[in-house]
């Protein structure tokens, strides 16, 4: 029913809502938790599983201000918890995953 209303109101239909164009009406994708028919979240889908991890440390309410590089290979981050400057170095790789400025 919207997708019929919007291309009635003269809105074009777009095939790729990450290409050059996002005006239009477009199908969305949906990662779905399996038994639960619903949309899954990044946090149900990948990090809950995850958390049981010996080398998983998840911390909030933190800022990362630097990525640590030595010889040219990203070894640690410097962040800010309440003001203060921590570092946190990693033992076998890091994973970068940023979300939008200031998140």
């Amino acid at each position: 029913v919207f997708r019929k209303a919007v291309l009635a109101a003269g809105y074009p239909e777009t095939q790729d809502y990450n290409g050059a164009s996002q005006l239009g009406v477009t199908q969305t994708q949906h990662c779905i938790t399996k038994g639960f028919a619903r949309r899954s979240s990044p946090l149900r889908a990948y990090l809950l599983p995850a958390m049981r991890r010996k080398n998983l440390h998840v911390l909030t309410a933190a800022c990362a201000t630097k990525i640590l590089i030595e010889e040219k290979k990203a070894c640690g981050i410097e962040f800010l918890v309440a003001g203060q400057v921590h570092r946190a170095m990693a033992e076998s790789e890091v994973i970068l995953s940023a979300g939008a400025y200031k998140t």
